[in-house]
């Protein structure tokens, strides 16, 4: 795993290598096994190594074709390496080990149908001198970040904000259009970010720039497309064959010359994911991290999964390593948080940032079971089925109600009342309707509407959350890798009928050939247990032991009510303190973006 970093000068200066290397210094956090540039005229590439699959310099990047022509810097790993090499084996000649190589001569070879064949997470930059061409990617589910920012003078991109936010050329102005998004939504689901003229490139994309025209040209290559299908098979097949295709993507992402672990909450993903490591590798490595429940509601008492945790690793024999997560780490980690993952995503990070860093202090690489509830229906109280919807408007409307998650469209004058004629024109419902472009509009009954919600949370939700396991891995040098994403499982994922996903035979709980395929594998209470998302109880610690620190943060002299207004802040504090209401979700964005713009300006 690794960070990239690139410029293309358009005046035709030689790209200066001290701006290269200051891009590259803010993200050595990602590779801290070496760094190295590459420059002609006036392009340029940066790449720190975190060194997993051929730990050599051989595998060093930015790398070089044989004959000097391509020249690739890329993050990531592509698990079906070995099967790729094979084939070109026969046509190029191989120096390293690493699966660095076999992406650079499988771009050389099949030019961007070579990102349909990667199974695995990438973004990447190549260019071919001789045709003077950059071609950038991103792999199909945006596992790996990619960030570009275009004006005048210069195109440049990397695998974080900051790299870009360092360059003299870049002057940061608030995009208040995605501020209203994100506090639509707790998420960004477009691809802008909260700097103007800085965009989170597309999963499933490919851009080519060719410095000789002078063109741009961006394309997608895949898509997420979740369709009814009819049982062809019998149910006991389609559970053999997600059997056989977890198994495998399991065994694959295994694969690495540095130690391997695992997350595990006690829930069916990580547990899944844990049942097949742990019979490859004795004394597999588990991690797991608990909350302190003292002072929290008999609710928030079962979002401590530390328990279902020991009946996991008693059961597989792991080495388990956990964490207690305390209200007073909130506190401790936040600015660490917001520098890290940039601009806020879904939900609260703090779990997963502890969780990351307890796996660093034994492994480099960290299996995640990310991806699981998005394709195989994990949360079907999400879902807008049984509400007798009989059209797509009607479907629009009311999921669109479902997913305003912090403030509705009917209170967005208040809260943003200090720059409301800047976000006024401002139309969230339009850009959450975009996600749907090219979808089938027509619904016939709820299996529809299952597709069409699953579509949704793949494109949005699921993104979210891989730019945080993303980035608060890397934060502590540590890949986090996501099996439930192979290509194959995924596929089988979008084809497999979804009342094989919801039914009630587990009282709705979602996932319902998941957990018959545990069913022989793993005690009952775990392949029948409720779906848990990895929350602390910040309804609670919001209300007692982090009060002072909330009210010390949102106070009235605070800079960020230049662009929310305080007197909405103090009765959603007001409200929450009292009980009148649970908004720790908002309350954590608040504080969350108090400390961005303490950082950024």
């Amino acid at each position: 795993m690794c960070g990239i970093a690139g410029i293309i000068n358009f005046n035709n200066i030689k790209v200066k290598k001290n701006n290269l290397e200051l891009m590259i210094s803010k993200i050595l956090h990602r590779g801290p096994d070496g760094e190295n540039y590459w420059i002609k005229n006036n392009i340029g590439f940066g790449h720190c190594r975190l060194a997993i699959i051929d730990k050599s310099s051989k595998g060093s990047q930015p790398m070089k074709s044989y004959d000097g022509r391509y020249i690739l810097s890329y993050n990531g790993e592509v698990y079906n390496f070995k099967e790729l090499k094979k084939i070109l084996e026969k046509k190029y000649q191989f120096s390293s080990s690493s699966d660095t190589e076999v992406v650079l001569y499988s771009l050389i070879e099949w030019g961007t149908d070579a990102l349909n064949k990667f199974n695995g997470m990438f973004a990447l930059s190549f260019f071919d001198r001789k045709r003077q061409e950059l071609t950038l990617a991103r792999d199909r589910y945006g596992i790996k970040p990619l960030y570009i920012f275009k004006n005048h003078k210069i195109f440049s991109f990397a695998s974080e904000q900051k790299s870009i936010l360092a360059l003299p050329e870049f002057k940061k102005e608030i995009n208040f259009s995605s501020v209203s998004e994100y506090f639509t939504f707790q998420n960004i689901l477009s691809k802008n970010t909260f700097f103007k003229n800085l965009e989170l490139f597309e999963p499933g994309s490919f851009l080519k720039y060719n410095l000789k025209n002078k063109k741009f040209v961006q394309r997608k290559y895949w898509e997420f497309n979740f369709r009814k299908n009819q049982k062809i098979k019998k149910e006991k097949e389609y559970i053999e064959e997600l059997k056989n295709l977890h198994e495998k993507a399991i065994n694959s992402q295994m694969v690495s010359d540095v130690k391997v672990g695992s997350y595990l909450s006690g829930g069916i993903d990580s547990s899944s994911i844990t049942y097949i490591a742990s019979k490859k590798i004795k004394n597999f490595d588990t991690f797991n991290c608990g909350f302190q429940t003292k002072l929290v509601s008999k609710k928030e008492k079962k979002f401590d999964e530390t328990s279902k945790a020991k009946i996991i690793c008693g059961y597989l024999k792991t080495k388990n390593h956990k964490f207690l997560i305390k209200p007073k780490h909130i506190e401790k980690s936040l600015n660490s948080i917001t520098y890290h993952l940039e601009e806020p995503r879904v939900g609260q990070s703090y779990p997963n940032y502890y969780a990351s860093r307890l796996a660093s202090k034994h492994v480099k690489v960290a299996l995640s079971g990310t991806g699981g509830d998005e394709i195989f229906g994990g949360y079907p109280w999400r879902y807008p089925t049984g509400l007798k919807i009989n059209n797509y408007n009607e479907f629009i409307n009311k999921y669109y109600e479902l997913w305003q998650r912090l403030i509705t469209s009917n209170n967005q004058k208040k809260f943003f009342n200090p720059i409301w004629s800047h976000v006024k024109t401002q139309n969230n419902k339009e850009i959450f309707e975009n996600i749907f472009k090219g979808k089938n509009k027509k619904i016939n009954d709820d299996l529809d509407i299952i597709n069409l919600s699953l579509h949704f949370e793949a494109k949005t939700f699921l993104r979210g959350l891989l730019l945080l396991d993303d980035k608060l891995g890397m934060c502590h040098s540590i890949e986090n890798r996501v099996p439930f994403l192979d290509n194959n499982l995924v596929d089988f994922a979008m084809s497999c009928p979804a009342d094989l996903k919801i039914k009630n035979f587990y009282n709705n709980r979602g996932k319902y050939i998941l957990r018959k395929m545990l069913k022989k594998n793993l005690p009952k209470q775990i392949y029948t247990n409720r779906k848990q998302g990895f929350s602390g109880p910040d309804n609670s610690w919001f209300k007692n032991q982090n009060k002072n620190f909330v009210k010390k943060i949102l106070n009235e002299k605070n800079t960020i009510f230049n662009i929310i207004d305080k007197n909405e802040v103090s009765k959603i504090l007001e409200n929450h303190f009292k009980n009148k209401a649970n908004n720790r979700l908002i309350i954590w964005s608040l504080i969350y973006f108090n400390e961005w713009f303490k950082i950024n300006f």
